[in-house]
């Protein structure tokens, strides 16, 4: 058996159970709710949301831009931009689990002191990422086909949309893990690619132009510009008035060409461990200032935090810029003032403010996943530095508090720095929205700091399952957008999910006692989570 065959299969190995449970999350997320969707509404229900959506430019920037009212353009405005994000970054990860992680735990320099050519764990590094993206676009195949029952070639090219960006994701990790100095870094960096693909595809649907059919919107000019806006401009799902259309698609050809040539190149000539920017040998002496845990981490960090941050911002500049649409939507088509009234229980709320009530979920998202980041970070160091933490004269108690503490400093910094953005750019605008806005934006506060005490948590007593809190908040979040959607008549469904509690602030019926029940319980979730982490024994790295 030949050394590349081998590190295929050590690879698959590896990737066994993750490559399962991505199969699994895609056939679940499409014909499922495919399923309960077309149970729940008929064809002037499913008309019914649509326009909705296209009557929202801040639902646009999240979901997509409709093309048409039926099942199958309803179930592609509302998924695909989150399958295509999540495809996106699973690739990446691929990519820098196999090779620049590797390298760092000094794994890959065992490997090729073995009769192994140098380009070996590259390449059986994309065989594998085109393996298990394949195996999840397959998987979406089969549950569009089989269990939704559309149209095989809407399917196919919805496929190969999700295929073609999550190679590009895998080829971007690559390339991060080529050119930072760290895997964390590099990670950091890739998934902030993807992001900002998934930002300007939103910014470009939210721009978009209304059909005299309010059920359709055309994307505006900046989707050409994301690899993900791709698949929506193929419009493998639309209605009557378009049909499908791969030839966009066509562009991931030169795009997965050039990162192909630039990976191959760095990796050719960059050293075992090399990067090619690499990090400063910083101060020889430590400040006074990092004597503690907490300083530590943040100082440790800040690029993380920076970065988070940077998100805010941009989504706070994308409301910015969305706000106006609402006034031409009011005059184009009067009728769109029903949707507000829907969204805001008819309490008069301005419509510029719906921007920030649309996207108040995925800030919180956002902040909570910063929050749950920085958190999780105390596993990292028990697994690097557990042994020299545990020798000095360090209080378990209070190194856990600090990671915690820097996690909710990041995830408020994440809803702070989007409030500020936002309310700024719509006073540039002659918009007054700065109280407003702050009753929406930090109405989610208890939700950060619930899930910053969950990762806590999870490290004190299940430390091997922290990272199960990506799926809980990307899942809760999901489950609750779409909960009402699958079964419209079960009411309080979407509960399960910590974000409908907070609902819209904007409601009259809105009840900000839950806000104090949720940091009640945020509390008593840490307070468990300090009596496990000290009772537990360390789990450093060997």
């Amino acid at each position: 058996m030949s050394a590349l065959s081998q590190l295929i299969r050590l690879r698959l190995s590896r990737d066994r159970v993750s490559m399962f449970v991505w199969a699994t999350v895609f056939f679940i997320m499409w014909g499922p709710i495919a399923k309960g969707i077309g149970a729940a509404y008929d064809e002037a229900g499913l008309r019914e949301l649509a326009v909705l959506i296209a009557g929202n430019p801040a639902t646009r920037f999240m979901r997509g831009a409709p093309a048409g009212g039926t099942l199958e353009a309803i179930m592609f405005v509302s998924l695909f931009g989150y399958l295509v994000l999540a495809i996106g970054i699973m690739g990446a990860l691929i990519g820098l689990r196999h090779l620049r992680a590797e390298e760092e735990q000094g794994r890959a320099e065992l490997i090729m002191a073995g009769a192994v050519e140098r380009k070996a764990p590259l390449m059986a590094t994309v065989i594998v990422g085109l393996l298990e993206i394949g195996l999840v676009s397959i998987a979406f195949v089969l549950s569009s086909t089989t269990v939704a029952g559309f149209d095989f070639v809407g399917s196919f090219v919805t496929a190969f949309a999700l295929f073609a960006t999550g190679v590009a994701g895998l080829f971007i990790g690559l390339l991060a893990g080529q050119l930072a100095p760290n895997a964390r870094a590099a990670t950091f960096g890739a998934i902030g690619v993807m992001l900002a693909f998934y930002l300007v595809r939103g910014i470009g649907e939210a721009q978009g132009e209304l059909q005299d059919d309010p059920a359709f919107v055309e994307p505006g000019a900046l989707t050409w510009f994301s690899p993900m806006g791709w698949g929506v401009l193929a419009r493998p799902f639309a209605a009557e008035l378009w049909s499908p259309n791969p030839t966009p698609l066509m562009l991931f050809v030169p795009l997965l060409a050039l990162l192909a040539v630039a990976v191959e190149l760095i990796e050719m000539n960059r050293e075992l461990g090399a990067s090619v920017f690499s990090s400063g040998h910083g101060r020889a002496t430590a400040a006074a200032g990092l004597g503690g845990p907490a300083s530590l981490s943040l100082r440790t960090r800040t690029i993380t935090i920076i970065g988070y941050a940077l998100g805010g911002a941009v989504l706070g500049l994308a409301a910015g810029v969305i706000a106006p649409m609402f006034e031409s939507l009011a005059d184009q088509a009067p009728e769109f003032q029903q949707v507000w009234d829907r969204i805001t229980g008819g309490a008069g709320a301005r419509p510029e403010l719906l921007v920030v009530i649309a996207m108040a979920g995925f800030i919180a998202l956002l902040a909570a996943a910063a929050a749950a980041q920085l958190t999780l970070s105390t596993h990292a160091d028990e697994r690097d530095f557990g042994e020299a933490f545990g020798s000095a004269a360090l209080s378990r108690t209070r190194w856990l508090l600090g990671n915690i503490a820097v996690g909710l400093f990041a995830g408020m910094l994440v809803l702070a720095v989007f409030y500020l953005v936002t309310c700024t750019a719509l006073a540039i605008q002659d918009v007054d929205a700065w109280a407003d806005a702050a009753r929406i934006t930090f109405a989610y506060a208890p939700v950060v700091a619930f899930f910053a005490a969950l990762a806590a948590f999870l490290i004190a007593f299940v430390p091997r399952l922290s990272g199960f809190i990506w799926l809980l908040l990307f899942g809760s979040l999901i489950f609750g957008e779409f909960a009402p959607m699958f079964a419209p008549d079960a009411e309080g469904l979407e509960k399960l999910s910590p974000f409908a509690w907070i609902g819209n602030p904007m409601l009259p019926e809105f009840d900000p006692s839950v806000m104090l029940w949720f940091g009640l319980i945020s509390l008593g979730i840490c307070i468990l989570a300090l009596i496990g982490w000290r009772r537990r024994d360390l789990q450093p790295q060997h």
